[in-house]
């Protein structure tokens, strides 16, 4: 659909590709997970795809991150690139429940 650039401080600025985004229900995107090798080309690599869904729950609304397309990461990169969006995405998590519980 399009593409973006991210910065993700201290990494160097990647590029995504937006995938789908239908509002108010889904936004994804693929990307390059843990390109943080400013001399490597990743640009021959296959890109992990990145889905945000919001879903209507009793008392509330569930949100679900999936990240899918690991098993096309070069394997001497993968264990890493698995272990740094591990922890990556629990920090992005704990901080999106932060800013929703200070949110009316």
């Amino acid at each position: 659909m399009g593409q973006g650039r991210l910065r993700r401080r201290p990494w160097p600025l990647e590029t995504a590709a937006l995938y789908l985004l239908l509002a108010e229900r889904l936004f994804s995107y693929r990307w390059h997970p843990n390109a943080v090798d400013p001399k490597a080309d990743y640009s021959k690599e296959p890109m992990t795809l990145v889905e945000f869904t919001l879903e209507e729950v009793e008392g509330g609304t569930l949100l679900r991150v999936v990240e899918s397309g690991f098993d096309g990461i070069p394997i001497a990169r993968r264990a890493e690139a698995l272990k740094s969006n591990d922890r990556g995405w629990a920090g992005q998590v704990t901080a999106i429940e932060s800013y929703l519980r200070r949110s009316p």
